[in-house]
């Protein structure tokens, strides 16, 4: 079994925004796909852990660009995990250009939700003995993003038939342009990193209030329910 693995993706022009830059969402389905086709070559995919009442769940994804893939081209993705702990699964992502420059960088926390009682599951033991890679996209721990105070103002986020994906949640995706579509229709800043923090699942039709607290070089967002946070998001813009 491989420790890592590699897939050829070819950009279409739907991934890209009207200033021909890789939209956030975009980058986010090839992690997901990615890392989808790698659990399935080591046996702990999605249909797998469903015979097991198991589902994978994202809890933190980031990525920082350092070049802009061009349009209609393939990029090349390889993904690896590291040595899970108790609870969590870390996984690493490289975004390669045809010519083999490093053009995005990421990583992800994982953990399984029993898929009847809702409720996180041990993660230790979960992936077949393979020798795990050290290598990480970011130095030191995946860290939260801050809390950071946000004004009263507030728009109504409620998702869709199409948000939903096949764990019957929002998919991990979507959340990046709950928060893009409410910056100006406008948007010409470059964006060099994001972060998002699934604090817990959005599901079909429920109704959360979107906070967003702009500085010009960084956007932080917010979206909650009456009771609680649902997730966070941290954006950064190039000078």
């Amino acid at each position: 079994m491989n420790n890592s693995y590699e897939q050829i993706f070819p950009l279409r022009t739907c991934d890209f925004d009207r200033y021909s830059r890789l939209l956030p969402s975009a980058i986010l389905d090839v992690f997901q796909e990615v890392a989808g086709a790698h659990a399935n070559d080591l046996g702990i995919g999605f249909e797998e852990m469903l015979k097991r009442n198991l589902m994978w769940v994202i809890t933190k994804v980031k990525f920082e660009i350092l070049k802009n893939p061009e349009t209609h081209t393939n990029v090349r993705v390889v993904t690896w995990p590291l040595k899970p702990s108790r609870v969590t699964l870390q996984r690493e992502y490289e975004v390669y250009s045809e010519d083999g420059e490093l053009l995005i960088k990421g990583s992800s926390e994982w953990v399984f939700m029993h898929s009847v009682l809702r409720k996180f599951m041990p993660a230790a033991d979960v992936y077949p003995p393979i020798q795990f890679i050290d290598k990480k996209s970011f130095e030191g721990k995946f860290a939260k993003i801050p809390k950071c105070d946000f004004n009263e103002n507030f728009v109504f986020i409620k998702p869709q038939f199409c948000d939903i994906d096949l764990n019957g949640h929002v998919n991990n995706t979507k959340y990046a342009n709950f928060v893009l579509n409410q910056l100006c229709p406008n948007e010409n800043r470059e964006i060099c990193a994001m972060q998002i923090d699934y604090h817990r699942e959005v599901k079909f039709g429920e109704e959360l209030r979107l906070f967003l607290k702009d500085e010009t070089s960084t956007v932080f967002a917010k979206g909650e329910n009456e009771n609680e946070t649902l997730f966070s998001c941290k954006i950064d813009f190039k000078n």
